[in-house]
């Protein structure tokens, strides 16, 4: 079993974002946050040498993990870095990203719930033990300058795309640009990575569903010598996740051929499940990892509970196991200085956490939970048409049209007057003086591009009875169809 020499690690940050609404309703702003972070020394960024199985030969390096065997040993102390650093412009169009940034992959994937924040399975910040080698954090440049677009959200579902020239800098949590001792020096170049969220609410079940599909791929800058056994890196994952009222479940798949032409897979998958009793999260997980480049086989189940302590701090307790098996042999034949090895080790966790704060430009993986009261109704006649009023609002003056007479009586709603999406229904009675049908139903949709440029459409019904079937056995019905645009000025 590995010496425990390295247990007390922390991380601090700090962020800050700005941002401005422009007349046109265009949003344009800035964000950045700095982290400074003590992890396990050989491990930091997740890529290096597990504890125990280090060497003094040669080998190869994984693009995507950044894992090795039987090399030396890559030391690093406390380290600070600038992992966000970026200018965005945000419209109905969607949103435009550009500077040091997560790419989409990681930035919409769903998956496992856990009560950790740091050491969640497949996304552990730090790891205590240096053993840990699961991962399905879809993060193949970590924060290098890249350019990311991202669709609205409509309709539950988002999708985007990053491309990053080049990744050249050595993130905290995840260090795309670490050259191991011994192993052949990497640089990925060129990388696109895209990915697609859709969440939606399902009221009468009472559950959130979530779930997220990515893909990325980026040519790999190699030494001569084994520019034969590298190509381009691909990565894929899918995460799913379904939230209740007090329990959430998920799990995450990620697989990945590490840039390896033969034999260099890395798979990994976990799952993890939290409930809410009263002030307490408690929770579950657990995770594997095999990688056919190292000949690695690893897996980590924890349990622990948290419970906040103030609005912006976190006190978590738990337990955590973490096994590493290493085969006699891997891939290319890479010896460490123990062939055919198990090692493990339990570790009791205990994290004080900071809360993030709301920021600028945060973003909307997830659709938030819409909260509605059920109407109440009447059973008075005089307020049984009166319900809809619980979710519904007037519509406004301006919409009604000026080139007509003023109608006898008018039923008229209009839905998500603030949203994007605007929906109303109406219902005309007119004088029989009116030239135009004596009743008239209306119903139509209005999509707001920007808050001065809008569309939509119209459907409508007339005729002298809407409710006498008659009327409609004779087809005496006038029906249209209109479509409309706005500009304010």
């Amino acid at each position: 079993m590995p010496e425990a020499d390295e247990q007390i690690l922390a991380r601090t940050w700090a962020g800050v974002s700005t941002n401005r609404i422009l007349d046109s309703g265009l949003e344009i702003g800035a964000a950045g946050r700095a982290e400074l972070q003590k992890d396990h020394s050989q491990r930091a960024g997740f890529s290096g040498v597990p504890v125990g199985i280090e060497g003094s030969g040669l080998g190869l390096q994984g693009a995507f993990t950044g894992l090795a065997v039987g090399v030396p040993p890559n030391d690093t102390e406390t380290r600070a870095e600038i992992e966000t650093a970026y200018i965005y412009v945000e419209g109905g169009y969607g949103q435009l990203r550009l500077g040091r940034d997560l790419g989409v992959a990681a930035r919409f994937q769903e998956g496992a719930p856990s009560v950790f924040d740091t050491l969640a399975s497949g996304r552990q910040v730090l790891d205590p033990t240096g053993l840990d080698m699961v991962t399905t954090r879809h993060d193949l440049t970590g924060p290098s300058v890249k350019l990311s677009y991202a669709t609205p959200r409509l309709v539950g579902v988002r999708a985007g795309v990053s491309i990053t020239p080049k990744a050249d800098v050595r993130g905290l949590d995840r260090d795309a640009d670490r050259n191991l001792p011994g192993a052949a020096p990497l640089t990925i170049t060129n990388a696109v990575e895209g990915s697609i969220n859709a969440s939606r609410l399902l009221r009468s079940a009472g559950v959130r569903l979530s779930g997220a599909l990515a893909a990325s791929t980026a040519e790999i800058e190699t030494p001569p010598y084994v520019s034969d056994l590298y190509d381009r890196v691909t990565t894929w994952s899918v995460g799913t996740k379904a939230e209740f009222d007090t329990i959430s479940i998920g799990a995450t798949w990620l697989v990945s051929d590490n840039g390896i032409k033969t034999g260099g897979d890395y798979e990994a998958w976990t799952v993890g499940l939290t409930k809410s009793v009263g002030d307490y999260l408690i929770g579950a997980e657990y995770g594997f990892a095999e990688d056919d480049l190292t000949g690695l086989e690893g897996d980590a189940w924890k349990l622990g509970v948290s419970r906040n302590v103030t609005k912006h701090a976190r006190f978590t307790l738990g337990y955590a196991d973490n096994g590493l098996n290493l085969s006699p042999t891997n891939a290319f034949g890479v010896s460490a200085e123990v062939n055919s090895m198990k090692l493990g080790f339990a570790t009791f966790v205990i994290a004080l956490t900071a809360l993030a704060l709301p920021a600028a430009a945060q973003d909307d993986v997830s659709a938030p939970a819409m909260e509605m009261a059920t109407p109440s109704i009447s059973e008075t006649s005089a307020a049984q048409s009166e319900w809809y009023r619980q979710f519904a609002q007037a519509k406004p003056a301006s919409t009604e049209s000026v080139w007509q007479a003023q109608p006898d009586r008018e039923f008229s709603m209009q839905f998500g007057g603030n949203a994007r999406w605007q929906l109303n229904l109406d219902k005309v009675s007119r004088t029989d003086l009116s030239p135009l049908p004596r009743e008239e139903m209306q119903a139509g949709a209005t999509f707001k591009i920007t808050p001065r440029f809008s569309v939509g459409g119209e459907v409508s019904v007339g005729t002298d009875e809407l409710n006498d079937t008659s009327t409609w056995e004779s087809r005496e019905v006038e029906a249209g169809i209109r479509l409309k645009s706005a500009f304010k000025f």
